[in-house]
């Protein structure tokens, strides 16, 4: 996990206590379209803004904004105006909106992603394990190469292989102990530093999973690359002047849209 992305958890936590409640994976990605809309709230006497309170509800909600709670919507509200609110204008709209989505791609998103992941690939471990032996397997006879694309497998990130004395792929320990481990030979070295599916496997490294495992449904794995080159990637290495209300809306649809697929697909069977 980044500094940004310890930033953004801690946030979330703050939150949930000024709210005095839990909030669920949803109640974050609606807090996030709330949370937008008040960053970008401007300066004006009490008159204009209850004129804007009465525009915004006379105006055609999303359906995520349609079924956010009467009371979450009126405690966030209420934050707009509390004495603790910086200046709306200390940074501009394209970052306010990065910002959001960054809170989505790792409080929302990630949190999805790893409970999609973590099934499937334990079954393809334990499979392995009958099949390949992988767990007590030696250099002359490791599984190298993986599935119908022949994907090569990467070793150098489990059992300290990349440290000396063992940095030489002869010196490799190959036996994988688990399934965490094994998630990390589909990866490259920089991104399979996580100790868990839990918060240090942050996006980047379970679409990657996804992407590059086999196991899991070819519709799901489309939607995986794209998310990963058109919003993860971009918002990691971001230009700001891309960040317009468009391409925030069409960043949180698209999350919105791969988690429900994701729910469809968990309820069918995984590969054989």
């Amino acid at each position: 996990m980044n500094r940004l992305e310890k930033s953004l958890s801690v946030s979330i936590d703050k939150v949930e206590k000024m709210l005095n409640k839990k909030l669920e994976a949803w109640d974050l990605v609606r807090l996030c379209h709330i949370g937008i809309v008040l960053a970008n709230a401007k300066n004006g006497s009490d008159e204009s803004s209850r004129n804007k309170t009465q525009s915004d509800e006379n105006t055609a909600k999303t359906p995520i904004q349609s079924s956010i709670p009467i009371d979450l919507e009126r405690r966030i509200r209420e934050m707009e105006y509390s004495s603790h609110t910086g200046p709306p204008a200390e940074i501009d709209d394209n970052k306010k909106r990065w910002l959001v989505v960054g809170i989505c791609l790792h409080s929302v998103f990630a949190v999805a992603l790893r409970k999609y992941v973590e099934p499937v690939i334990t079954k393809l471990y334990n499979s392995l394990k009958l099949s390949d032996q992988i767990d007590k397997q030696t250099y002359t006879g490791h599984l190298k190469i993986y599935g119908a694309v022949n994907f090569y497998l990467n070793y150098k990130p489990i059992n300290n292989n990349k440290m000396p004395p063992g940095n030489r792929a002869p010196n490799y320990d190959y036996k994988v102990q688990n399934a965490v481990d094994l998630s990390k030979l589909f990866l490259e070295t920089s991104m399979a530093h996580y100790k868990g599916f839990d918060e240090s496997c942050d996006s980047s490294a379970l679409l990657g999973i996804i992407v590059n495992t086999d196991k899991f449904p070819a519709n799901v794995q489309i939607a995986a690359k794209d998310v990963r080159l058109e919003i993860r990637n971009r918002w990691a290495h971001c230009d700001f002047t891309e960040w317009n209300s468009g391409m925030y809306n069409w960043s949180i649809q698209k999350m919105e849209d791969f988690i429900h697929l994701l729910h469809l697909n968990i309820l069918e069977k995984v590969k054989p």
